[in-house]
């Protein structure tokens, strides 16, 4: 599967572009971001053997996710749920009898604590089974080794929260675990001549051995490369992905709520 930014698709000829590139590459299930697309547009995603198209949308020319499903993938769609805001479309089901999860998600620049705390919540609710997020999540998970410059554009703040989030989730950096020491980006800044790796796969640590491999792609079409994993390793059983999810404490309402809890519960 792959995952990858296309920086809106509302012109017919990048559209088709698109959908070509992904047709040569040959995933069963493609995590989309920054569609761009409202209401009956996205049913042009529909072809060149994706027949399957799950869509949350914005406004046009803004955010918008998808998950596209290949003709020929044997996937049996259980449920879904879509994002208003256009920040992620979920999706469950079974194959072959096997439960799976996809995730694709797109963080807007300034919103990450907010996106993050969301998607937090529907990656708890899911069903057990092999579990991938695939998106461009605007954050670093290292300074070090995913930024030219440790920054993203021209700012240099924070990014632990995103680092922070994915170990409280127990969700693993799938390119990074197969690439450990390379450096490389998916993502270039023209206006602050920087580069960063802002396009992830993530997956719970207990899935990442159903992994075989996982490749960044060249960028052309958009200014972020596709990132594809390839699912294929050793049979396992497949825990739920539930846990206490830390990131929440920092939710002032949250934290309020469970005080009032907790007071309670003493008397």
């Amino acid at each position: 599967m792959i995952t990858w930014n296309v920086n809106g698709l509302l012109d017919r000829i990048k559209r088709g572009t698109v959908l070509k590139n992904l047709k040569r590459l040959g995933p069963s299930v493609a995590l989309i971001q920054e569609t761009h697309l409202m209401g009956t547009r996205c049913d042009f995603l529909a072809r060149l053997g994706f027949d399957r198209v799950f869509h949350a949308g914005h406004c046009r020319g803004s955010r918008g996710v998808a998950i596209l499903l290949k003709r020929s993938f044997p996937f049996i769609v259980l449920g879904s749920k879509l994002d208003p805001e256009g920040r992620f479309v979920a999706i469950w089901g079974t194959v072959e009898g096997k439960g799976y999860n996809f995730v694709s998600v797109y963080v807007p620049p300034q919103l990450l604590g907010p996106t993050l705390t969301v998607v937090g919540g529907v990656l708890l609710d899911l069903p057990p089974g092999i579990t991938v997020i695939g998106g461009d999540f605007n954050a670093l998970m290292d300074r070090g080794m995913d930024s030219s410059r440790g920054r993203i554009g021209g700012t240099p703040g924070p990014d632990s929260k995103f680092k922070v989030w994915a170990e409280a989730m127990g969700l693993c950096d799938v390119w990074r675990v197969w690439n450990p020491h390379i450096t490389q980006f998916t993502h270039t800044s023209a206006a602050h001549g920087t580069h960063a790796r802002l396009d992830y796969l993530m997956m719970p640590s207990t899935n990442v051995t159903a992994t075989s491999g996982s490749q960044m792609l060249p960028r052309g079409i958009s200014d972020h490369s596709p990132v594809r994993v390839t699912l294929g390793g050793p049979e396992q059983r497949h825990r739920p992905l539930w846990r206490f999810n830390a990131w929440f404490l920092q939710d002032p309402k949250m934290v309020k709520e469970l005080r009032q809890e907790l007071v309670c519960s003493t008397f």
